[in-house]
């Protein structure tokens, strides 16, 4: 708000948040950009729909500027989003509340790690592992039986991260698999949270 100050004109939102709709994507990119740099969090809501942008720079742009402006009511419309059909939108979802780092509203990604949708399961995996939530292990380690091999992959790394030595038996198992990459990575897995 102090950089809006200094323009010394609060006009220019509503001009910028009819260009988030524009459809050109380097206008609507510029438009997210220079919202995200005035900071004003009044305009959260007018950018969440580019989670939703077919553009990928768009979307990464509007989950960063929704991470950066925040507030509770960008978590109260991103839990929202992580119910939502489209699996692209429950994917931005997690992924700006990950960049938000509100861990209560994070948890509730938790719910997609059986989603039907293999990369959105994976990003749930990454985000809750990432944020280090130790006592999501064993829900994590049940992705070890995946149909995906990418989110078994993503699993095994996590449950390192989490250091999961309960999930032991269950990485174990990964040295059956078909997959030799999974076999070498549940190894390694164990080595270094036996180590």
């Amino acid at each position: 708000a102090d950089l809006l100050s200094r323009i010394g004109d609060r006009r220019i939102l509503p001009s910028l948040v009819v260009l988030l709709s524009a459809q050109d994507p380097e206008t609507r990119l510029a438009s997210v950009s220079v919202l995200e740099i005035l900071g004003d969090a009044a305009v959260v809501p007018d950018i969440l729909p580019l989670l939703e942008d077919p553009d990928d720079a768009v979307r990464l742009a509007g989950r960063h500027a929704v991470a950066t402006l925040g507030g509770p009511q960008a978590v109260a419309c991103l839990k929202t989003m992580l119910t939502r059909p489209e699996s692209m939108v429950r994917l931005e979802a997690v992924l700006a509340l990950r960049t938000l780092g509100d861990e209560a509203a994070l948890r509730c990604a938790a719910s997609l790690l059986s989603d039907p949708d293999a990369e959105v399961r994976r990003t749930a995996v990454c985000a809750l592992g990432g944020a280090g939530f130790r006592d999501l292990a064993p829900v994590i380690a049940e992705r070890l039986s995946d149909p995906d091999l990418e989110t078994r992959l993503a699993s095994l790394w996590v449950l390192v991260r989490l250091q999961a030595s309960a999930e032991i038996p269950r990485i174990a198992k990964g040295l059956d698999a078909q997959a030799p990459e999974e076999q070498r990575l549940a190894a390694e897995a164990m080595a270094r949270i036996l180590g």
